[in-house]
């Protein structure tokens, strides 16, 4: 009960703000540095997924690349329309 108010206590007087991790450990051997290191690591990946999870992500970047191919071959044929007409107007003041 003391090691709890304490913790609580140590909160409080410091602020949320400042306390932004806890890492706890049961032995000496556990607080170095690539302790601290590995537990980073592991907050900043992403959480696991479920099966259904994972597929709805790969329908989702299926979808944005063929919604990019799409885009891409619809500017590339805008481009070739402006080159051809282009040529003709060079074509037609020569003329």
């Amino acid at each position: 009960m003391l090691y709890a108010s304490t913790i609580a206590t140590l909160k409080r007087e410091f602020g949320l703000t400042y306390i932004t991790q806890e890492l706890r450990a049961s032995s000496i051997h556990e607080m170095t540095i690539q302790s601290f290191q590995q537990h980073v690591r592991t907050q900043a990946a992403p959480p696991p997924r479920t099966m259904r999870e994972e597929e709805m992500m790969e329908i989702h970047q299926r979808e944005v690349s063929e919604q990019t191919k799409e885009e891409t071959k619809m500017s590339f044929s805008i481009r070739q329309r402006q080159i051809s007409a282009s040529i003709l107007v060079i074509q037609h003041c020569k003329d």
